[in-house]
Order: C-alpha cells, then structure tokens, then sequence
C-alpha cells in the first residue's frame, strides 16, 4: 500500500495566475513543477545577464587614461543599466515570436 505524501509544495502567485498556469500546462501536457523550475531558470539566466551588464559599464567608465576623477554616479550608471537590459530583453521577446 502506498502512502500519501505530507509535503506541500507552496507556489506564491495569485489563484487566477496559479488557475491560468494549471490550464496551460493541462493543454500543453506539462507537469507544473516543469514550467515552474524553467521559469526559475530563465529569471535566474536574466539575473545574471542584468548584473553582467551593470558590471560591464562601471568596468567602461574606468577605460579612460588619466583615469576620470570625481564621484561615480551609480544610480545614472543603473538607468543607464536598465534601459540597455530592457531594450535587448524586448528584443530577444520581440524576435522570438
């Protein structure tokens, strides 16, 4: 005999986002633990790509010889940041179909 499983799987998303997901997996034949570790992996993949970028142009703003003086800006470079990551992410959407 088989006993039943105590563990909960606890997924904080609102019930008609959760209802929408379910369904789309039905229809799809996906188990919801699948799209839910892919959508993991894509925001992780995403994460790291924004932090790259964020990197990327503090490490440009330093290229300059004499080295520039004076107060970095972090929270320009950051826009600066956002808008370049939101631009390639709409793209990539964009492209994709």
């Amino acid at each position: 005999m088989k006993t039943k499983s105590k563990t909960r799987r606890v997924v904080n998303i609102d019930k008609s986002d959760f209802d929408i997901i379910k369904k789309y997996c039905k229809e799809n034949s996906l188990k919801m633990s699948d799209w839910i570790a892919k959508v993991a992996v894509r925001e992780s993949i995403s994460t790291d790509i924004k932090l790259k970028i964020c990197e990327s142009i503090g490490e440009a703003s330093m290229c300059w010889k004499p080295r520039p003086s004076g107060v970095f800006d972090s929270t320009h470079a950051l826009r600066i940041s956002d808008q370049l990551y939101n631009l390639i992410k709409d793209n990539l959407q964009f492209n994709k179909g």
